[in-house]
């Protein structure tokens, strides 16, 4: 039998990002959306755990990685304009689009996808009017028609 592989950690050359300002979400289907970002979140990516133990395992649960990834939502913050709520209207559940998170460093993650919710939060003395969004990655190209992972485009320089 083969063990597995032990692996060295070695130090990562890449953009160490040290702060989560400036980031920003892009709607394709209404881009100058009056929005303004105060928290952004790129979506999570799940593989599942298929259980593949049987009556011959003897000792251990045994597993396999599913080959099929699942995109998480994109949740946010954002401050809004009040007159924005036929835009807003019109992205919520429109099924043919793209969003686009913008990185502090300028790196893209683009995703098919379009938006789920708009949650406006109580408008209160002294505090800032806000509303939370929740953005549904479907990684289906709705003009070809097929699956489409999401793009990465990286900035330039880092």
């Amino acid at each position: 039998m083969a063990a597995p592989a032990v692996t060295s950690r070695t130090v990562p050359t890449g953009y160490k990002l040290p702060e989560g300002f400036k980031a920003t979400i892009a709607f394709s289907l209404r881009p100058a959306v009056n929005i303004w970002e105060i928290e952004v979140q790129p979506a999570s990516m799940t593989a599942a755990a298929i259980d593949t133990s049987t009556q011959h395992n003897t000792k251990w649960m045994t597993k396999w990685i599913s080959a099929l990834v699942e995109s998480g939502e994109v949740p946010g913050t954002a401050g809004y304009d009040p007159d924005a709520m036929d835009d807003l209207m019109f992205l919520c559940g429109a099924q043919a689009g793209s969003f686009t998170v913008i990185m502090p460093q300028n790196t893209k993650y683009s995703y098919w996808g379009g938006v789920l919710s708009f949650t406006f939060q109580p408008l209160k003395a002294r505090q800032f009017p806000t509303l939370n969004y929740v953005a549904l990655v479907t990684n289906y190209d709705t003009t070809n028609k097929v699956e489409a992972a999401p793009l990465v485009t990286q900035a330039v320089g880092t």
